[in-house]
């Protein structure tokens, strides 16, 4: 299925198969839902964007914006590729994959909300190549709320390092 749609306030969209986006663009929120199969992403504008797969959340252009808006929330078995990550332009972000690795290159300063990569890793880059997410192999790695004291914990207790008082000391 494609859609396309613009200038709405917002837009709902779910399908029982695999999705393929065009150009979605609304004042409010985009809540997009592919009950099974992918979730491939051509250009959504919003403030609000939630894209839900039963498989992967893809990028369809290979260098542009995938999303812009201000929070975006990610749930699918992949988010990108090592290749091919997701292109966004976003100030707040929660991402959750629940059978693989995260891979989000955004263009400009992120906070990091929640991010859950279940048996595979992370990696968040900002455009200018930045890494702001390291890049870990674990079963389960999640980071929520951004709090990096706990980040700190866990990846020790990822990396089988032993803990220390302080990040500063590692």
């Amino acid at each position: 299925a494609a859609a396309t749609g613009s200038g709405v306030n917002t837009v709902t969209l779910s399908a029982a198969s695999t999705l393929t986006l065009g150009i979605i663009t609304a004042d409010d929120a985009i809540t997009i839902t592919a009950l099974t199969g992918n979730l491939t992403i051509g250009s959504v504008t919003a403030p609000t964007v939630t894209l839900t797969s039963a498989g992967s959340i893809a990028s369809a252009l290979g260098s542009t914006t995938n999303v812009s808006g201000i929070i975006l929330t990610l749930n699918g078995t992949q988010i990108g590729t090592l290749t091919g990550p997701l292109l966004t332009n976003v100030s707040s972000l929660f991402a959750t994959s629940t059978n693989g690795s995260i891979r989000i290159t955004n263009g400009s300063a992120l906070t990091l909300l929640s991010i859950s990569a279940a048996n595979g890793s992370a990696s968040i880059f900002l455009a200018n190549g930045t890494r702001i997410f390291p890049s870990l192999s674990s079963s389960s790695f999640s980071l929520l709320g951004g709090n990096f004291s706990s980040l700190f914990v866990q990846l020790l207790d990822v990396l089988q390092l032993p803990r220390r008082t302080s990040p500063a000391l590692l």
